[in-house]
């Protein structure tokens, strides 16, 4: 079975997200790796920047822990926001959630763009394992029953 990996980053369409989160849950957080469901895992690198100084440096700031059985991802998205802060940018991934009449924050990405040159946000890569073939039957297998 190969693995599949799939890369999303800021500017990437809501609807991308959607597609790689909806009907999923979170099952475990682990040193920034998002574990959901059927074992696909969500690795978010803040961006690289300059290497003399903080301009265009972005870092996981927190992840959230959301959802269950009962509460599924319906759909996603990423948000910007800025704010007073030394690091003023902020990029949060927001999953809407089953049950939940909101969108609800899964990852927040924090940095500073500097002077523009170094770029923004982040990246994230999904490792997708793929699902295994549901067994067939044969009508020999029928007759064997």
């Amino acid at each position: 079975m190969t693995t599949q990996e799939i890369t999303l980053n800021q500017s990437s369409d809501a609807g991308l997200y959607t597609k790689l989160l909806r009907g999923r849950y979170v099952t475990s957080i682990d040193d920034g790796t998002i574990t959901l469901d059927d074992g696909t895992e969500l690795y978010i690198h803040g961006n690289d920047g300059c290497g003399g100084c903080e301009s265009g440096w972005y870092w996981l700031e927190q992840v959230y822990k959301q959802g269950s059985r009962r509460a599924r991802i319906m759909s996603a998205y990423v948000g910007y926001d800025e704010d007073d802060k030394d690091a003023p940018s902020v990029y949060t991934i927001f999953v809407m959630v089953d049950g939940n009449p909101g969108f609800l924050p899964l990852a927040t990405i924090r940095g500073d763009d500097g002077n523009g040159y170094y770029g923004t946000g982040f990246t994230l890569t999904a490792t997708v394992k793929p699902r295994p073939a549901p067994p067939t039957v044969t009508p020999q297998d029928i007759i064997k029953a």
